[in-house]
């Protein structure tokens, strides 16, 4: 009996003692908050102003690289080194990606180039740019 009543002062104890570091975790000022996933605004909002930029620029293309400077200028981003790499590769492709499925969008990467050179991507027009030189020539 001595044994188990020894055992149980050890687990209130043990008890105790979680119950007190939880409460000091979540309680504490240090803790930096959670962000949200609003780094863009609202729903929806990075991809359209992915679509107005794309479509600004017709119909000439923008690297990858140009929309991830315009957007971090644009949201406000401060991204360096991986981070950077990490919003091109998920947020921003994901995005390119999706507006190409969509139709939107094409992408006119150079496939002869190495895989390290940023991809280009315009606005879908029945025009290529060579008959709007062409256009413009008559």
């Amino acid at each position: 009996m001595a044994r188990l009543q020894n055992e149980r002062d050890k687990l209130l104890a043990a008890r105790r003692a979680l119950t007190a570091v939880t409460f000091t975790v979540i309680e504490a000022p240090s803790c930096v908050p959670v962000r949200p996933h609003h780094l863009f605004g609202e729903r929806g909002q990075f991809i359209d102003w992915l679509r107005r930029m794309v479509a600004a620029a017709a119909p000439h293309a923008l690297s990858t690289a140009q929309l991830a400077d315009a957007a971090q200028e644009a949201f406000g981003l401060v991204l360096i080194g991986k981070e950077r790499k990490r919003f091109i590769d998920n947020s921003l492709r994901y995005a390119l990606h999706r507006l190409a499925k969509r139709g939107e969008i094409e992408a006119c990467h150079d496939h002869s180039l190495r895989k390290t050179r940023s991809g280009l991507w315009r606005w879908k027009s029945e025009h290529t740019l060579a008959d709007l030189e062409r256009l413009r020539e008559l």
